[in-house]
């Protein structure tokens, strides 16, 4: 998978700002430094947006974004 290769995806424990923990991490920056895996992401995402949605929010420093980009 494109996204797993390009660092994006990870797997192990990883203690999420929250506090909780997770055995999946994933991190939406690195996206912005591969243009078309970030065009085929929002585009997949876009597909699965109901009719007439007109607006994508985001949240944190990645979000906003990667949201823009959706």
């Amino acid at each position: 998978m494109k996204i797993k290769k390009a660092g994006i995806v990870k797997t192990g424990q990883f203690k999420l700002r929250s506090g909780a923990v997770s055995d999946l991490y994933c991190d939406v920056r690195k996206l912005f430094g591969d243009p078309k895996l970030l065009f085929a992401i929002s585009r997949a995402i876009c597909k699965m947006l109901p009719k007439g949605t007109t607006c994508v929010a985001g949240s944190g420093y990645g979000g906003l974004p990667f949201a823009a980009a959706v």
